[in-house]
C-alpha cells in the first residue's frame, strides 16, 4: 500500500483525492495539511509513516516549492515529494525539480494519470513530462536557466507571476506573508534581472513568456 500524505488547502481537493485514492486498490490518503506550517508540524522526524508527499505549490501561507527541502530533511529520508499545481507546467516543473521534487502534476490532468505519476516516484523514480526532461537536460548540458528566462529566485518568480496576474502589491504582500516593502524590493530585483521597466514591462514580459496565466 502506497501511504500518501497530502498538502493542499482546498478541503474539496483532499475529501476528493481520498475517495478516489480509496478506490484504486493499492493508494491511500493516510494524512494531510491544509497550509505549510501544518505540514510542517506533522514532520516528526525518521517514523513518518508515509511513503508519497503529494504538494500543492500554492499555499495560504507560503509557496510550497520552499517547503520540499524542509519536507524531506524533517521525514529524515529523501521521501518523494510529487508536486501537484493548477499553474502550467512550464512556469513551475523545472524549479520544483530544483527544490527536489521528483515529480510535477497539473491539477487538470486525469485521476488515473496522477495515480500513474504517485506509483512511479513511490517506486523511486522520477515522474517527468519529455518536455520538462529536456529543458532540465539543457540546464545541464549547457549550464544555463531554463531557456527565455532571466535567472531570478523563486519568490521573485512568485511575485512576477502574481503581478503578470493582475494581483496588486498589497494583494501579493498578503497573500506571500511579506510587506509591501519587501514585494517592492522583488520588484525592483525584477526589473534589474530583466532589464525591464514598472508593472507594464513585466506584465508584457510574463505574457509573452507564458508566466502567470
Amino acid at each position: 500500500m502506497i501511504r500518501v500524505f497530502l498538502v493542499d488547502d482546498h478541503e474539496l481537493v483532499r475529501s476528493g483525492l481520498g475517495r478516489l485514492m480509496a478506490e484504486t486498490g493499492d493508494i491511500r490518503i493516510k494524512g494531510s495539511a491544509a497550509s505549510a506550517a501544518e505540514a510542517l508540524r506533522r514532520f516528526n522526524g525518521p517514523s513518518f509513516p508515509f511513503d508519497v508527499v503529494l504538494l500543492d505549490v500554492s499555499l495560504p501561507d507560503g509557496n510550497g516549492l520552499d517547503l520540499i527541502r524542509s519536507l524531506r530533511a524533517r521525514a529524515g529520508a529523501a521521501i518523494p515529494v510529487l508536486v501537484l499545481s493548477i499553474h502550467p507546467e512550464e512556469q513551475y516543473a523545472v524549479r520544483a525539480v530544483r527544490k527536489g521534487a521528483s515529480g510535477y502534476f497539473p491539477k487538470d490532468g486525469a485521476f488515473e494519470a496522477l495515480a500513474a505519476a504517485i506509483r512511479v516516484v513511490a517506486s523511486g523514480s522520477r515522474y517527468l513530462s519529455p518536455e520538462v526532461a529536456e529543458k532540465l537536460a539543457s540546464e545541464v548540458v549547457e549550464n544555463r536557466v531554463t531557456p527565455g528566462r532571466p535567472d531570478l529566485s523563486d519568490r521573485e518568480f512568485e511575485v512576477m507571476r502574481r503581478i503578470a496576474a493582475g494581483q496588486r502589491s498589497k494583494d501579493i504582500a498578503t497573500e506571500m506573508s511579506l510587506n509591501a516593502k519587501t514585494v517592492a524590493t522583488f520588484k525592483s530585483r525584477i526589473c534589474r534581472k530583466t532589464g525591464l521597466s514598472g508593472t507594464a514591462g513585466i506584465v508584457r514580459y510574463a505574457l509573452e513568456h507564458g508566466i502567470g496565466r
